[in-house]
């Protein structure tokens, strides 16, 4: 009897705990993780078109094959998002928060909760903050607005750049990270590009601008942050009015915070407005200028990286090629010897007796001695194409933000180490050069790249049937260009030379012999006829039968006859 009361009993709780549980997991605030589904559609790849290394962008291939998303149900309402301010009302930022912001004064303890907008901004996918972000110049819409009216434009997004003058670190207490999961932030000073000052508060900067005397130089870094207030009067900036000469306009200071710090050093990547400090992602610790690899144990793309990797992709895919040719004439011209392979090139002498100067190419023997010293750095390819795969980008994000659906990954043989293949991205294909991995693909190409990071790859399976991995420098390069080789293919000036004379003299004998071969036996004939001939007045006649012919008998005649 005990039992039988206990099995309802256990069947009742089993029921409650269900819904409590599902509900404590519904609340649980966590941030959003951004979306790295396969780049295709379905789990099956479409036909001549594969994954880099046969994988795609998966943190942990596991869950991500068992775990499903949350559908939403038709019944819930739908909220169009049109602005970022949408999305605080969302979020039921109220105007009382708002006006805890007093504009014109220091920063206060009181309005110490960004960590609360650090925790937020998780939830904005960086697709949707690059679409609400506002231009630079649109800080100057607020510099004349006072509060209350300002309280509408706070958390307003905006892009700026400039300098950063000064970094301090901030750790945070063990309740605040528990409750906000942000263990630290960064504030910064910067210098905006038309002079105003901001007090940034960011959570990550990259790793060279904390190195001793990195700011010395004050770098050029960047980000979309959100505005918080105005700052302090005395840090306000007077600049000469544009639209009313004579008259000057003041720049008031800001208080401002994001996520991440931009870092655009003065290099060929930097300039054309690639964030080195993405280069972190890479790796989980710094690494020495010398190291030879990855301390990853697992060097495929993954979501760590997934952002360095389109964002450096958009920005050589988006050079233009007269760019691309300007760098190649300058590494040529003023780059030290050591960068260039070491090959004699049949015809280089020739080439500079004459004054001119041959093609050279970048060596490819650091990228396998020092891969961390060489992230970025550019180089001039030349080698034997024997695959080239289409790939296929259906992610939406990078559609939209980079305009990148589709790239071509090359397996590049480089003449200095034609054992050792690298692989290099590549936007389109020249003309005349068609995909293909076959045994008997070959094709010569010359490109323009820039490395990435040393990038691991299945090839194949071991006896024990384990998966094997290669290393190979992968590198993000402009479209491709055919060239003639100059490694295996000899100088055939001399072999010309020497075949059409001996050709020559061949074909003038033979020509000789023949006029004088026709000239002998025209001779020999005449001889011949003459040796043969009847002497002179002999006739031939032809011995005309004239018998008269047999008449057939009759009767009476062969009758006398016989008789």
């Amino acid at each position: 009897m005990k039992h039988e009361f206990l099995l309802p009993i256990l069947l009742f709780l089993l029921l409650l705990a269900f819904p409590a549980a599902g509900h404590a997991e519904g609340t649980n605030l966590e941030f959003f993780s951004t979306e790295l589904a396969n780049p295709f559609s379905a789990n099956t790849p479409p036909e001549n078109v594969e994954f880099l290394g046969g994988g795609a962008f998966k943190e942990n291939p596991v869950e991500d094959e068992t775990s499903e998303e949350p559908q939403e149900s038709e019944d819930e309402d739908f909220v169009e998002l049109n602005s970022i301010q949408d999305f605080w009302n969302l979020y039921d930022v109220s105007d009382s928060f708002r006006e805890r912001y007093a504009d014109g004064e220091p920063w206060s303890l009181e309005e110490g909760l960004l960590f609360f907008f650090y925790h937020l901004q998780e939830h904005i996918t960086q697709e949707r903050l690059e679409e609400w972000a506002k231009p630079e110049t649109a800080l100057a819409d607020l510099d004349p607005i006072q509060n209350p009216e300002l309280n509408a434009r706070r958390f307003d997004a905006f892009w700026i750049n400039g300098r950063l003058l000064s970094v301090e670190k901030t750790e945070l207490e063990e309740d605040v990270v528990f409750r906000y999961r942000v263990p630290s932030f960064y504030t910064c000073k910067l210098e905006l590009n038309d002079g105003r000052h901001v007090t940034l508060f960011c959570q990550q900067i990259p790793r060279a601008l904390q190195k001793p005397g990195a700011l010395e130089s004050k770098p050029k870094v960047g980000l979309i942050a959100l505005f918080l207030k105005k700052g302090e009067k005395e840090e306000n900036v007077s600049i000469p009015d544009p639209e009313k000469p004579g008259e000057t306009l003041e720049l008031a200071s800001m208080f401002m915070v994001g996520r991440r710090l931009a870092w655009y050093p003065d290099t060929l990547l930097g300039n054309a407005g690639f964030d080195e400090g993405l280069f972190d992602d890479l790796d989980r610790e710094e690494l020495a200028e010398d190291a030879k690899r990855s301390v990853m144990v697992d060097m495929r793309l993954s979501s760590r990286n997934r952002e360095c990797f389109y964002q450096m992709m958009s920005t050589v895919f988006h050079m233009p090629p007269d760019s691309l040719a300007k760098i190649v004439a300058d590494v040529e011209a003023n780059a030290p010897d050591e960068h260039f392979e070491k090959i004699n090139y049949p015809g280089h002498e020739k080439l500079l007796k004459e004054g001119k100067r041959p093609r050279r190419y970048s060596s490819v023997i650091p990228l396998f001695n020092q891969p961390a010293k060489e992230r970025g750095h550019f180089f001039f390819l030349k080698g034997i194409a024997r695959r080239i795969v289409p790939i296929r980008v259906d992610d939406s994000d990078v559609n939209n933000r980079f305009g990148i659906n589709h790239y071509y990954e090359v397996f590049l043989f480089p003449d200095e180490a034609p054992e050792s293949p690298m692989v290099v991205l590549v936007p389109e294909l020249p003309p005349g050069v068609t995909p293909g991995s076959d045994m008997g693909y070959f094709v010569e190409l010359e490109v323009p790249a820039f490395f990435f990071n040393t990038w691991s790859y299945e090839k194949g399976k071991s006896q024990d049937g384990k998966q094997l991995r290669r290393l190979s420098p992968l590198l993000i390069g402009g479209t491709p260009a055919p060239t003639i080789s100059t490694v295996y293919t000899p100088d055939l000036t001399w072999f010309l030379v020497i075949g059409g004379t001996v050709f020559s003299a061949l074909f003038i004998l033979s020509t000789i012999l023949f006029f004088v071969s026709s000239r002998e036996n025209e001779i020999a004939q005449k001889n011949r006829m003459k040796m043969y001939s009847l002497p002179e007045g002999t006739q031939f006649q032809d011995e005309v039968d004239d018998a008269p012919k047999e008449k057939e008998m009759g009767f009476e005649e062969w009758v006398q006859k016989n008789q």
